[in-house]
């Protein structure tokens, strides 16, 4: 493929930022949801639940130290899912009301534990520690989609993003949670985004 688009969930904006970054001249835009800002100090942590502080703290100590604190916690994915599905803020719980979300949120959730809690360690041991890009080099559009409710990335990384990227247009979903993408409503517009001309 010579042209096309990226668009992360969460830590995945972060991948999908660095990939636009790598290659100005193949990536036309970015979209990103939910999306962490880089990890600049304690106000990162700011409006953020208390378990995600201590897994962002523990990434900052590195893969293996988180990997060995999430190993019990994945062990089974089935339950965690269930367990997260539960322990959701308010403005995330009527996203998920809908079975169909639900479902899908299990499924990707057991998917990426399948092979062990590596994958997921990695991953936000790299995004808590430094990028190894500027933002200002992401120099393609990027669209910003941030519910205001988000206990898991608050909005003030949205905001963060959209003030140092070159070309970022921010969207704020008002009393929404991380996981209103999920909204099959809220999907549709974070998909129109992309396909903006």
């Amino acid at each position: 493929m010579d042209r096309f688009s990226l668009l992360g969930f969460s830590g995945g904006g972060v991948f999908a930022l660095a990939g636009a970054a790598a290659l100005p001249t193949h990536v036309d835009r970015v979209v990103v949801v939910g999306c962490p800002a880089p990890f600049t100090g304690p106000e990162f942590l700011d409006g953020m639940a208390v378990q995600n502080q201590e897994i962002w703290m523990l990434g900052r100590a590195g893969y293996e130290v988180l990997a060995e604190a999430l190993a019990p916690i994945a062990a089974d994915p089935s339950a965690l899912a269930e367990q997260l599905l539960e322990s959701l803020p308010t403005a995330d719980v009527a996203v998920f009301a809908d079975p169909a979300a639900r479902t899908d949120f299990s499924s990707a959730l057991i998917e990426g534990l399948c092979q062990g809690v590596g994958g997921t360690a990695r991953d936000l041991a790299l995004i808590a520690a430094p990028w190894g890009f500027d933002l200002s080099q992401v120099t393609q559009p990027v669209d910003i989609w941030h519910g205001d409710a988000d206990r898991n990335v608050p909005v003030n990384h949205g905001v963060r993003l959209s003030e140092a990227l070159p070309r970022a247009r921010a969207h704020v979903w008002s009393g929404r949670g991380h996981y209103e993408v999920y909204a099959s409503t809220s999907f549709e517009q974070v998909f129109g985004s992309l396909n903006t001309i």
